[in-house]
């Protein structure tokens, strides 16, 4: 999966984090430092795998799964000291994300971009941390390079004996 696809239909669906959507370096920098204005950050969540259904090939079902984390500030309103204004945006940056993603075909993958929940990361008095999580499916098969791992070489094996004499 390319993730800077994401990052990049995110930004073409004119949310409202604009050009401001990174990856998991700019993740890094972002926890460690201050942000100025509210950020988006496209990161790999991992894989499922399910066994192989073939017993003469390959064919393996792969869910890959990428996470949005959000970063939305929470001191937006001077007479809101609780940060419920933060987590009220969480709503309408769904409705923004799933606009930019559900349904979408990405290349390379055989199923659409589906929701997969989503949960607080962090919460302090200026920001809000969501992750909204993603997935889509794809398949290894043997057009994917497998190479055949045939044995039928080892049904006749070939000895050269040399004979000394002693």
């Amino acid at each position: 999966m390319k993730l800077g696809l994401v990052a990049a239909k995110i930004i073409a669906a004119g949310t409202r984090f604009g050009d401001r959507v990174g990856g998991t370096v700019e993740l890094d920098l972002a926890i460690t430092s201050t942000l100025e204005k509210d950020m988006a950050f496209v990161v790999p969540l991992g894989q499922d795998v399910t066994p192989n259904m073939s017993d003469v090939t390959v064919e393996q079902k792969v869910t890959e799964r990428f996470g949005v984390v959000v970063a939305l500030a929470s001191d937006t309103s001077q007479a809101d000291k609780l940060g419920i204004t933060a987590f009220d945006l969480v709503d309408s940056v769904r409705t923004e994300l799933f606009k930019a993603l559900l349904g979408w075909a990405m290349p390379e993958m055989n199923s659409l971009v589906a929701y997969a929940g989503g949960s607080i990361l962090n919460f302090n008095r200026a920001y809000l941390w969501y992750r909204f999580d993603f997935s889509c499916d794809t398949w290894i098969t043997q057009d994917d390079g497998v190479e055949d791992t045939s044995v039928d070489l080892l049904n006749t094996i070939y000895a050269q004996l040399q004979l000394k004499e002693y």
